[in-house]
């Protein structure tokens, strides 16, 4: 014969469980601070592109730091309502490590002959300024998303 003893042992975990079912598995205070923590570690790595004129290097490492960033986020749960834009940050952070690399070797480049690049260099330079316009404009949508659903990740509308 079951007790009232036995009927609340039962109970409490699975309340627990639809709980945590309900909430997406994850508080959006622990989300926040653990996509912030993999924000900071990326600052530091792009403060670099901010010192002078950054080199092909720079840029391999900001590359590096990104992809690195991106493969941290994508083992981040995600509370329900903010799955897609999380999915959106990560395949974010993957295309800029992407742009980073792309763009390395043409500073490299670049950086040879300042004063005079090559067609081929200017060419790649304009591509490269579009796709870095997107990515702005991308981030930007995702920032707003967040902050719609009242979520602060570390992301700052420039």
């Amino acid at each position: 014969m079951l007790t009232t003893r036995h009927l609340t042992a039962l109970a409490a975990p699975l309340l627990a469980a639809a709980l945590l079912a309900g909430c997406g598995g994850v508080s959006k205070a622990d989300y926040e601070k653990d996509v912030v923590a993999v924000g900071k570690k990326v600052e530091a790595e792009q403060a670099k592109l901010a010192e002078g004129t950054p080199t092909g290097d720079d840029l391999a490492s900001v590359g590096d730091s990104l992809d690195g960033a991106a493969k941290d986020l994508d083992a981040i749960e995600a509370p329900s309502e903010v799955e897609q834009l999380h999915a959106d940050l990560v395949a974010w952070m993957k295309d800029s490590a992407k742009l980073a690399d792309q763009a390395a070797p043409l500073m490299t480049s670049l950086s040879e002959n300042p004063t005079n690049p090559s067609a081929a260099d200017r060419k790649q330079l304009e591509e490269l300024q579009k796709s870095f316009s997107a990515s702005e404009k991308e981030l930007t949508r995702i920032t707003k998303g967040f902050d719609s659903k009242g979520y602060d990740v570390g992301l700052s509308e420039s």
